[in-house]
């Protein structure tokens, strides 16, 4: 219920979100920025005018102080003023909602995006915004000229979020002054990202937080508009955030890169500030009110309503997080998902804040019975929400569409309003009923708001942070949304025994009925609604669900051909399976370098999955310690689902489990290692691509020892296939030596290190005998030395020229996240082939067997044929290709299992 700044969901996301901090775990401000991001949603006065009896004279005493209606000020007329006025907070709105996400994205790189220290950014975020509406609320009152300081005020943002701006895209220059203090355990890297936050984020967003109360002081010039222009200046600055979250995502980092979203945000604030001061040379300030007694009674309520504003902005902003956490578990975790997902929620609080301020009548009787009211409606449209969301892949899936399309993403913005926008709507009501029942003096108009938006902005943080990490772990997502209607529920019931004027007929009957029709719903639910939505895959038996504070974790069991394989889902995407086709590249990710180096010690490998790569670094003889990072303890804990193939590494006392930002764990680290691998969610989705960039690169290559390797998943399958060129693009320009591996089913791999790629077939087969290794290597369809160097496609010069001009994926620019933008092309194997590095070229020694090696190369090539042809829909093309295939290696189990998939979906 924050108004102003609410806080939405960080996606980043990312959950695992993206690699980056669970998704939904916590939420970020979105500013109704500059106006002071978290005020309070509004609670209804289109419910009030319903109820006129509770709002009878005297419920509310009021303190008529200050200009009355009809003493309007000299100058120039009253709609003129807030015509430009209203415009500058739009604008404002939109520059801190650009800022906010950039920063929070920079954040992230600087100081790992984990829970932990998402958490510490919005907490900070929060406090600065309430400490800004407190402040600046107590000295509005007392100046002469608000407009006159509106300006400075705005001004000065465009300095102070310039300078913070320019820190956080310079972090790599700076983060390594903090070093041991930065390490993965104990307290002081909370103290110092606690530090780092309030010393770059508390200057700009106090301002932030200080713009509304200062603003509103100009605009209400009697207290019969107080409703109408508080609210105005609410869901127009609302409406400029909305703006800037679509702008940021859609539009914005993909023109401006992250840098230019942010120098536009601070322009802006400069050209707002400055429009500001002209126009306070030609208008007048209203009339400094002097201080009057408090009106006894009704500034005692006054108080009690901003304690109840507070929990409201709990419980809403609790909403918040829940709804953003099931849809990001309903969807695919991208940009143009959560952009849709905040621009949606905010458009609702501007709807339901214009609503009120239309509807206000200056009557503090009649916005509190409306106020409590809009508690009421909120429980209700809180749980059909929750109906919805449960059939929410229903709906997707029957509105038909790619979700990585525009019509894909269309459907999902369209969807995301019919659930989100009526209870938003509701909770957008309550900011200008709040305000109308809290301040009953003029005299005190902005010290008012500052407290209710302060109370309400700090608070609000709390309840992004309780539900995310106490809320839906302990009680699940369905419990959550219960005890948040039931918390709606109560605050009416509590108003109502403390305001004896609203203990009217009707309101009584309305909160009964009302209570009996969310009980009768809920029931009707049942108490496995959700839960069933979450773990509805066909064909299938759960094996876990883990809802915790980095997401939702599900681990599925299924069979095939009498064999049973497991897979595992974050947040409704599949991070990994263990079936054939997708052990056949994660064990490679990790065999693949430590088969080309001859003594390998120090292993990592960042993001588990089922823990199948991590697995196979542990097997390797000469492998004598290996660490695993994944950002969320989960991972770890549902390891032994998939024992059989990851050769339990959980239990093995030289793999070392770390949670943590894989980024920040090679930031870091003191250590170099010989191998680092990745397999990261898909890149298309959001934050991933922290994993994917040059600067990503560019770490790595400071911590790989002489000699070491990395690899690097490149998900063809995916399609754009431009896009994954600037994947390959983003290592090629830090690593002198890359190449180009194809595992099957599309799946690439790529190569990379400071050392030119020299292959000794005769090593590399002698290091394929371990028996460990040999026989994993063999199920994945690896018999020996000819069948690895098959896999070789591209490397080097071939590689460059297979690229082109693509550009590289930057922090600044990752470009992979902004797909619409780009034509969704098949990956080229043709291409690929036809281009293919001649082997004899890499070779220190002869292969053993040439003929053996030619022959692998017919079957691989048939096996990535068959892909192609599977996913242009000519099942029985595929099927053939693999038969043919197989006639060329009829032992290899790995090709048996395929040709028999391709059969199955053929049929007889």
């Amino acid at each position: 219920e924050p108004a102003a700044g609410e806080p939405s969901a960080v996606a980043w996301a990312a959950g695992h979100q993206e690699v980056g901090t669970a998704a939904g775990t916590v939420a970020l401000a979105s500013p109704l920025a500059a106006g002071n991001p978290s005020a309070g949603r509004p609670a209804s006065p289109a419910e009030a005018a319903g109820g006129s009896a509770t709002g009878a004279p005297g419920a509310m005493a009021v303190v008529a102080d200050g200009p009355r209606a009809g003493d309007e000020p000299p100058g120039p007329p009253a709609r003129v003023i807030p015509g430009l006025v209203f415009l500058f907070f739009f604008l404002s709105g939109f520059a801190s909602l650009v800022c906010e996400i950039v920063w929070f994205k920079w954040f992230g790189l600087a100081i790992g995006n984990t829970t932990q220290s998402a958490s510490v950014v919005v907490t900070v975020f929060f406090v600065g915004l309430g400490l800004g509406s407190l402040l600046s609320g107590r000295w509005a009152d007392r100046w002469a000229h608000p407009l006159r300081a509106y300006g400075w005020f705005e001004l000065a943002l465009g300095g102070a979020s310039l300078l913070t701006s320019l820190a956080l895209a310079g972090w790599d220059s700076w983060i390594h002054l903090f070093g041991g203090w930065m390490g993965l355990e104990g307290s002081a890297p909370v103290v110092v990202k606690v530090g780092l936050a309030f010393a770059l984020l508390l200057p700009p967003t106090v301002l932030m937080g200080s713009t509304l109360p200062i603003l509103a002081r100009f605009v209400v010039r009697h207290r019969g508009e107080l409703g109408l222009q508080v609210g105005t200046l609410y869901s127009l600055n609302t409406l400029g955030a909305a703006a800037g979250c679509a702008f940021v995502g859609f539009w914005g980092i993909a023109w401006l890169g992250v840098t230019g979203s942010a120098l536009l945000a601070s322009a802006l604030y400069v050209v707002i500030g400055g429009g500001a001061l002209l126009a306070a040379r030609r208008w007048p300030s209203p009339p400094v009110i002097p201080a009057e007694a408090p009106a006894g009674p009704a500034e005692s309520r006054a108080l009690f309503m901003v304690a109840v504003f507070a929990a409201s902005g709990f419980i809403s902003v609790s909403y918040e997080i829940l709804w953003f956490r099931l849809l990001s578990f309903f969807t695919v975790n991208t940009v143009y998902v959560f952009a849709i997902l905040l621009s949606v929620y905010l458009l609702g609080l501007v709807l339901g804040s214009a609503i009120a301020a239309r509807q206000g009548q200056g009557d503090p009787g009649q916005a509190l019975a409306g106020f409590a009211r809009t508690q009421l409606l909120i429980a209700v449209a809180g749980v059909v929400a929750l109906g919805l969301l449960g059939r929410f892949r229903t709906f997707l899936a029957w509105w038909g569409g790619d979700i990585l399309s525009w019509s894909g993403i269309g459907a999902v913005a369209a969807l995301v309003a019919i659930v989100l926008l009526p209870p938003c709507v509701l909770i957008g009501l309550t900011f200008p009923l709040a305000s109308e029942i809290t301040v009953t003096r003029l005299s005190s108009l902005g010290s008012r708001l500052g407290l209710v938006l302060a109370a309400n902005t700090i608070v609000g943080a709390f309840g992004s942070l309780a539900t995310g990490m106490v809320l839906i772990p302990a009680l699940g997502s369905q419990g959550t949304a219960i005890v948040l209607a039931v918390a709606n529920l109560g605050l009416f019931w509590c108003l109502l025994g403390r305001f004896g004027e609203l203990r009217s007929r009707d309101l009584l009957r309305q909160g009964a009925l009302t209570t009996v029709v969310v009980a009768l719903m809920l029931g009707w639910l049942g108490p496995g609604w959700i839960r069933a939505a979450q773990t509805s895959y066909a064909a299938s038996r759960i094996l876990d669900v883990r809802e915790t504070i980095d997401g939702t974790f599900l681990t599925l069991e299924y069979q095939e051909d009498g064999e049973r394989y497991q897979q595992l889902l974050v947040n409704g995407t599949s991070y990994a399976n263990n079936r054939p086709p997708g052990r056949h590249y994660m064990a490679l990710l990790a065999h693949l370098p430590l088969l080309l180096q001859p003594a390998p010690r120090r292993a990592v490998v960042i993001c588990i999955g089922t823990g199948t790569t991590v697995g196979a670094a542990a097997i390797v003889d000469r492998v004598t310690q290996v660490w695993a990072i994944d950002l969320s303890p989960e991972v770890f804990a549902l390891a032994p689902h998939f024992s059989r193939w990851n050769h339990r590494f959980h239990e093995a006392r030289h793999v070392r489990q770390v949670a943590a930002d894989g980024r920040h764990f090679l930031l870091v680290a003191t250590d170099t290692f010989d191998m680092v691998t990745f397999e990261p969610p898909p890149p298309l989705e959001a934050g991933v691509a922290n994993l994917y960039s040059r600067e990503f690169y560019r770490l790595v290559k400071r911590r790989l020892a002489p000699g070491g390797m990395v690899t690097q998943w490149i998900p063809f399958h995916q399609g754009f296939q431009d896009l994954q060129r600037s994947l390959i693009r983003a290592a090629l320009d830090e690593f002198p030596h890359v190449s180009l591996w194809l595992a099957d089913n599309q799946e690439g791999i790529l190569l990379a290190g400071n050392e030119p790629l020299r292959l000794d077939p005769q090593a590399i087969a002698a290091r394929l005998a371990e028996p460990d290794v040999a026989a994993e290597l063999r199920e994945v369809g690896i018999s020996d030395v000819h069948d690895l160097l098959a896999l070789l496609v591209l490397a080097d010069d071939d590689l460059r020229r297979w690229v082109g001009d693509a550009p590289p994926v930057t922090d600044d620019r990752p470009i992979v996240e902004r797909f619409l933008g780009y034509p969704n092309t098949a990956f080229d194997l043709e291409g690929v082939l036809a281009r293919r590095t001649r082997l004899d070229t890499l070779l220190t020694g002869p292969l053993p067997d040439p003929a053996r090696w030619r022959t692998a190369v017919a079957v691989f090539e048939g096996v990535w044929r068959a892909t192609v042809a599977d996913r242009r829909g000519d099942a029985a093309g595929a099927a053939g290709l693999l038969a043919a295939s197989l006639a060329l290696a009829p032992d290899n189990p790995y090709l048996a299992y395929r040709a028999a998939e391709y059969r199955r979906a053929v049929g007889p």
